[in-house]
């Protein structure tokens, strides 16, 4: 009681006891969640959540004229007290880390780790028959053979056993197996209910002539030196494609991918966060959302790069492509340029083909080396519009700025600049048989600029 009036009691304990039992039940069926690297890295959402729960056991005692719950119980100071121990064994671990000239290592529970190698061969293959490769939880490597086999080597990794024999327990029950089923050979780690997870790091030497399709739940993908078809499936982790003799498709969710030196054509989709691709013979397409930089460059053929935002088209891009959240950049496309996007800073130089851009809120940057052949199409909103060109160039221009204006550096008497109405225009021709350029914004200025 406080002045007579009975005391709220506060809702913390109870939270407490409902997230950890949800996240003990979550683990009794998903094993891979990792509780304790979760914990290790946002343990701070419990003062998080710790003072919304005083928040609102103040705001719902004055509703109902309780007093509110006393400032700290005897369970919440025990618990505080275990978190701003946690939190100095966290960063001292990371001091330690940092500093390993001044010896010792803090070891957290989720830090003991047990390993243990396997080896499993299958001699006399078929050299061009495909091959599966899948680890549910651990990274796959494949390496290129000369030799008529397949030799894996397993290194898994269990975590949270009491010793060094528990550990190997467990290990021996997930079983790497080799088989020749449905026309292919396919290799998977099989586990025999450890009861809990095992990861196992897949690698896997095979005839390099043959495709493969490689696919991991948790951890990340290497192939390097293939001559044959590559296909990757990569949940969560980071994927690296290397010296692909053919086509390489890629179906990636989280992570970061590396595609280099690719004599077929590359093709990505899904999610995830930087992207790289290099040196491609064929073509390249990128489908999906990607939150990281996206590189491309010297790519023979068609690029294409398509998100709910953006839509990008190069016919031929000797030069790179860089691309992010706010600006894309195009240097160096001798084939055909078509872009549908918003909200982005465009620049593209020497690009020779026919350009064609749409745009909205952010300005429009053009820069071409040689007098262009083909048209040029660039419609904006709020933002403005640039365009230089060698001074020798002929065109028929006709740019028009609503509320903004409009300027040029060519001269001549084809050339007419007008206002009306709070338009701002430029048309005319310059020279013969030079192709259309045809630039149109609001709220921005066009401006077509002779290049030095």
């Amino acid at each position: 009681m406080s002045n007579g009036r009975p005391r709220r009691r506060p809702i913390f304990s109870g939270l407490i006891l409902i997230l950890v039992g949800s996240l003990l039940l979550a683990n009794k069926f998903h094993p891979d969640l990792r509780i304790w690297e979760m914990f290790n890295s946002y343990w701070p959402v419990l003062l998080i959540l710790w003072g919304l729960a005083k928040m609102f056991d103040y705001f719902a005692a004055r509703r109902t004229g309780e007093a509110a719950p006393r400032a700290f119980t005897g369970g919440e100071f025990f618990l505080l007290l275990l978190l701003l121990v946690f939190a100095g064994l966290l960063g001292l671990k990371e001091v330690l880390k940092e500093n390993p000239e001044w010896g010792g290592e803090v070891h957290l529970p989720w830090d003991q780790t047990f390993n243990f190698s396997e080896e499993v061969v299958l001699k006399d293959v078929k050299a061009t028959m495909p091959l599966a490769v899948t680890s549910e939880y651990g990274d796959i490597t494949v390496l290129p053979e000369e030799a008529p086999e397949i030799r894996v080597v397993a290194l898994k990794s269990v975590s949270f056993a009491d010793s060094e024999s528990t550990a190997k327990e467990r290990a021996d029950q997930v079983k790497v197996e080799i088989r020749e089923e449905s026309g292919m050979y396919t290799i998977r780690a099989v586990d025999q209910k450890s009861g809990r997870r095992v990861t196992v790091d897949l690698e896997v030497h095979m005839p390099k002539q043959a495709a493969v399709d490689a696919r991991t739940a948790r951890g990340n993908i290497k192939i390097t030196g293939l001559t044959g078809s590559i296909a990757v499936d990569s949940k969560r982790g980071n994927v690296d494609v290397r010296d692909a003799g053919k086509d390489v498709q890629v179906q990636i969710r989280r992570g970061n991918l590396q595609v280099s030196n690719v004599k077929g054509n590359v093709r990505v989709s899904g999610r995830g966060n930087d992207i790289e691709v290099s040196d491609v013979e064929g073509e390249a397409s990128i489908e999906g959302e990607f939150s990281g930089p996206i590189r491309a460059k010297n790519v023979a053929k068609s690029m294409r790069f398509l998100s709910q935002r953006t839509d990008l088209t190069i016919g031929s891009l000797a030069g790179r492509l860089e691309l992010d959240s706010s600006d894309l950049r195009v240097y160096d496309a001798t084939g055909n340029v078509s872009l549908t996007t918003s909200h982005k800073d465009i620049r593209m130089d020497n690009v020779g083909g026919r350009i064609r851009i749409d745009n909205r809120k952010g300005n429009v940057e053009l820069r071409l080396k040689n007098a262009p052949k083909e048209e040029i199409e660039v419609n904006n909103e709020s933002a403005g519009i640039d365009v230089t060109l060698p001074a020798n160039s002929a065109f028929e221009v006709q740019a028009t700025s609503r509320n903004g204006d409009v300027d040029t550096s060519f001269e001549g008497p084809g050339l007419k600049k007008s206002e009306q109405g709070g338009t701002a225009t430029l048309e005319g021709k310059l020279g013969s048989r030079g192709p259309q350029i045809r630039l149109k914004t609001t709220y921005g200025t066009v401006s077509v600029r002779k290049g030095t």
